[in-house]
């Protein structure tokens, strides 16, 4: 399924209710875990 920006914002913000939470993102390879600890990695990801 694809969303446009714009759906995967409002999904995000108006049923997920998103804004004002934490969480956290972590790299995983073989033995070694890097926790990504920049606010705008999500963004770069997507």
């Amino acid at each position: 399924m694809k969303s446009s920006a714009k759906q995967l914002y409002s999904k995000l913000v108006n049923e997920y209710k998103i804004i004002g939470e934490q969480g956290s993102i972590s790299f995983s390879l073989k033995d070694l875990t890097i926790s990504i600890k920049t606010k705008d990695t999500v963004g770069n990801l997507l």
